[in-house]
């Protein structure tokens, strides 16, 4: 299976740079033999089996959809367009589709890098919470 963009897997070997391990240690976590798929991994050609990539999540201790955001993102979109085309789909699945899934600031602020965009959407979501507690 190819990999996803390199700036998910920048993340990768962000995520390992701020652990301050090594892709030799990395590989003796993952029971590889040599640090060829830790390269393929990080360099964005291969991604992950499932096993792998939840033992990266336990090893840097940063949750899949944020070490593969760009991922999540499109394959939370092929879900919630899948949804929106069924009506008893969509209204099963009322938080994909108004995009009101659960907070995810403290894993969001978790993540090896943050975007821009992401501090905005942060800032934006903080500030809708305060205006609503103010009411409290």
């Amino acid at each position: 299976m190819k990999g996803g963009s390199n700036k998910n897997q920048h993340r990768l070997w962000l995520a390992r740079k701020r652990r301050g391990l090594k892709q030799k240690q990395i590989a003796h976590l993952l029971s590889h033999k040599s640090i060829d798929q830790i390269s393929r991994y990080e360099n964005g050609t291969r991604l992950p089996k499932l096993q792998t990539a939840l033992k990266l999540e336990i090893i840097y201790g940063i949750p899949l959809r944020l070490l593969f955001s760009d991922l999540y993102v499109q394959l939370r979109g092929e879900v919630k367009d899948r949804a929106l085309i069924s009506r008893g789909l969509s209204n099963a699945l009322p938080d994909l589709i108004s995009g009101d899934g659960r907070c995810s600031y403290a894993e969001l602020m978790s993540s090896p890098t943050v975007s821009p965009e992401e501090l905005l959407q942060v800032r934006d979501h903080v500030t809708d919470l305060a205006k609503k507690m103010a009411y409290l």
